[in-house]
This record gives structure tokens, sequence and C-alpha cells, in this order.
């Protein structure tokens, strides 16, 4: 070998060593970066308003978000190690291993992607209801599949139901027990706030009839009536002051206002309700964007170990694993404005808008259960003025009732269409039609009364909270039955 021959591999040589160690200073800057990402995604699963638990093929609990501790009372590290019976009362502690046992013998569960209810055991031994989902995760390269549940405490959806009703008692009882009274009153009674309005009315017409007004009380606390009243003038003519009935509302106002809270309550349960239920589809939402960044990391570090793969491929790739992080994230972002608790807030949506991010959310569970969704969505749809999760709720609910009547269906003839158009007076009808048993003449008249249902376990308040969403928004919900088969629900909103 010539020195010129040696000279040059010595050359290649240095330009081998070169890109290796550039290879190197990226695998650690990839490794950095997946580090980072999976940081992400505990910190995402800790951030889930119900604990998330991981369990091993023995019952052995591998993770648990930090809700454990706020719905349970263990610390996650409390409970990591353990056997997940320790959260659980009879007869379900003794009946855990058994189960497992038997999926290990013969491979079949009843539990695996279904939304069962059960009852969950806290650290200080109280037992409260709850709901779980869970389903089987199989990991690269291990043998054992690992189970991953969804736990939702239900007990202040219990606690809404009696309170409901408690609250309607309460309601029904004011009625009955009110009294009315006959009253002469000083043009001073009248409270402060409300003196100016209530006096140029009554003195410009001579009379009111059920007048919403503030009166004050000989303690000078401000109390909520109607009136019908009428002047009380003087021989002059001058008015003297006010006579008449006046009704003490204030107890019903405040009832009312309880009321509303109660629904208010009940319709934030319901959406983590149906938020639980769905665990299963949007954990395959998630899968699939997390199980993108998985495959690509693996594969990539494969490639940098063997010294494969350019630079401009591997941030091709890294590109590729930031967007499916950025789509998890979306999927998380939309499911935390979903079940948020607050007072409502209205705005301009855009009705299609509305329709997307729902078939979102449904997507995965229509696959699932072999249903076709259709869009048939109106060109240049107006804006309307609403509350987007109230009405998202409405919609959801409205699809998610029409999976359920056709899962008796045969595959290939479930079938789910969302229309949109405008109607007369300037509103806005979102119409959801399915291909399912349909409801009968009878039932019709009674699936929106509360406490009314058709499905097993329901509570049969959906579709009453629903009509009480869209009437506040001044709308209408109804459900008519279709020519063939099926049921079309449809519900109007002001523009």
């Amino acid at each position: 070998m010539t020195r010129a021959q040696l000279a040059q591999k010595v050359r290649a040589l240095d330009a081998r060593v070169l890109e290796l160690e550039r290879a190197e200073v990226e695998r650690r800057q990839h490794e950095e970066t997946l580090r980072e990402k999976a940081a992400t995604l505990r910190a995402v699963i800790d951030c889930s308003l119900n604990p998330v638990i991981t369990i091993g093929f023995d019952g052995t609990v591998q993770l648990a978000s930090y809700s454990v501790e706020r719905v349970f009372g263990w610390k996650p590290e409390e409970v990591v190690g353990q056997n997940v019976r320790m959260l659980m009362p009879e007869p379900y502690h003794s009946q855990h291993n058994e189960a497992l046992a038997n999926y290990r013998r013969t491979g079949q569960t009843t539990i695996l992607g279904r939304t069962r209810e059960f009852e969950g055991l806290r650290k200080n031994g109280t037992v409260f209801p709850c709901e779980i989902t869970v389903w089987r995760v199989d990991l690269p390269g291990k043998d054992a599949p690992l189970f991953t549940g969804v736990i939702v405490d239900i007990s202040e959806r219990k606690r809404a139901e009696v309170a409901l009703r408690a609250g309607e008692e309460r309601y029904r009882t004011l009625f009955e027990d009110s009294r009315d009274a006959i009253y002469i009153v000083t043009r001073e009674y009248v409270h402060p706030a409300e003196r100016d309005r209530f006096q140029q009315e009554i003195e410009q017409d001579g009379s009111v009839r059920d007048y919403e007004v503030k009166l004050r009380k000989k303690d000078e606390t401000a109390m909520d009536c109607l009136l019908t009243s009428t002047l009380r003038r003087a021989e002059d003519g001058t008015i003297l002051g006010y006579q008449g009935v006046i009704r003490d509302v204030t107890e019903r106002q405040q009832a009312r206002e309880r009321l509303r809270r109660h629904e208010a309550e009940l319709a934030h349960v319901l959406r983590l309700s149906t938020v639980g239920e769905m665990a299963s589809g949007l954990a395959h939402e998630l899968n699939q964007p997390l199980s993108a960044v998985s495959n690509h990391a693996e594969a990539w570090m494969r490639r940098l170990r063997s010294g494969a793969g350019t630079s401009e491929e591997l941030l091709a790739a890294l590109e590729q694993i930031s967007q499916q992080a950025v789509r998890a994230g979306e999927i998380i972002r939309h499911l935390r404005d979903f079940v948020r608790k607050g007072e409502p807030r209205r705005s301009t949506v855009g009705v299609d808008e509305i329709v997307h991010e729902v078939v979102a959310l449904v997507s995965s569970e229509a696959q699932q259960k072999q249903i076709t969704l259709r869009l048939e969505l109106a060109p240049g749809m107006p804006a309307v003025a609403a509350d987007r999760i109230q009405i998202e709720q409405v919609l959801l609910n409205l699809v998610r009732n029409a999976f359920e009547a056709m899962t008796e269906l045969e595959a290939g003839t479930r079938a789910l269409t969302i229309r949109t158009s405008t109607a007369a007076e300037e509103l806005v009808e979102v119409a959801v039609a399915d291909t399912g048993r349909g409801l009968n003449p009878e039932t019709i008249d009674h699936v929106f009364e509360p406490y009314f249902t058709t499905k097993a376990g329901g509570l049969g308040m959906g579709l009453s909270i629903s009509r009480a969403i869209v009437e506040a928004h001044g709308g209408r919900l109804w459900a008519t039955p279709n020519p063939d088969r099926g049921v079309t629900f449809r519900f109007t909103l002001a523009q």
C-alpha cells in the first residue's frame, strides 16, 4: 500500500469517526427528547381528573396517577407495587385474582373495553360507588400484557340525583304552603333600588299585575315579591300609597336558583359520566399518536445504533413525532374543556365546528361498534350565540343515544347521519338520525321527562338536561320516527 493510499484511508476513517460522533450527539439529543415526551405524557396522566391505574398480569400495580390520592386516599407510591385488590371491597377483593387467572387460562373476559359499575375502597375504609373502564395494553417486546383502567367516582352523581329529587320536593312544598297577603303601604315601603321603576309604572297605568319587585321588611332586609297592586289616593287625588295582594317569592326564587345549580351540577356530572363511558374509544384515540411516537423513536434508535440514516431523515422523523405529540395534546385539551366545571359562557360559535368536535370524540367508538358516520352539513351556516360545551353535550348525548339504539343491529346496517340546516325565524337546526330500533309513539311522548329511560342502568336525565339546555338557548328539542326505521332527534338554536 502506497503512502497516498494509506493517507486516503486515514482521511476516510477520520470522516467515519466524525460521522459517528455526530450520530452519537443526535442519539443523545433524541433520547433526551424521548425522556421529555415521557415526562410530558406522565404529567398529562397525572392531570387526569379520574384515577388511571395500570396493573400487570399478576394484579400488581405498575403505574398510578396522582388523582388516586384524591379519590382513594392512597399516595401513588403507596399503591405501586401492591396488588390492586387493596382498592377493592368485598366481594370484588376475593374475586379479582380468580378473574385474572381465568383470563390467563381462557383469554376470555367480560370487562375489557366496557364500562361497568362497581365499588371502590378508600384508605379510610369507606366504600364508594364508581365506574371503571379497562383495556389491554400490549407493549413491543413484552410477552405479558398490561391492563390500564380509568376509574370514575360517581358518588357526586348519585348524590346529585337524590338532591335533585329533594330540590323538586322543596320547590313543590313552597308553592303548596305559600300565602298571599293583602297590603296597604306608603310610597316609601318599596325598596329604594326598585322605587323609581315601580312608581313610574303603577302611577302611569293605575295598576300592575304580577309585578316583580324587591320590598323592604321591618328589619330592613329585602324580599322578592310578586305584586298585584292599585293606587291609593287621598280625596284630593294625591297618591298616598299602594294597595293590593303581595306574594313573597323569596324562597321560590332561591329554590329556582338551587334547582338551576343542581341542574348545572348534574349536567357536569353527566359530562363526566359520558367521558367515562367513552374511555375505551378515547384511549384508542390517544393510543394512535402515542404508538406512532413510540414506533418512530424505537426505529430511529435502532438505525442510529447501526450507524444508518441521515440527519435529514432523522429530522423528518422527529417532525412526525412532534406532530403526533401535538395531536395527543389536542385530544386531551378538548377533553379537559369538555369536563370543566363552571358557569355557562356564551360566545359566537359555528355549528359545523361543534359537529366536527363531537365527531372527533366518537369516531373511535363508531369504528369499534361498526357504525357508519355521515355528515350532511349545509354550506354557509351562520354562527350562533351559545355555550359551546353545553351544545356539544347536547349533540354528544344524542349521538351516543343513537349508538345505543343500534347495538342490536347487524354490522353493515348501523348508520348515523348528522345534518345541519337553516330553519324559519332565523334558527339553525341540527338533526341526528339513526337506523336503530326506533321509538313507539307512546315512548316518544315521554323520552324528555326526568328519570324516564329505556336503557338498563340509565339515569333518565340525559335528554331532560339536553332539552333544558336547548330551551335556555331559545331553541327547541324534539324527536320524530323515521319513515323506514330509526328515529331523528332535532334541535334548533337562534342565529
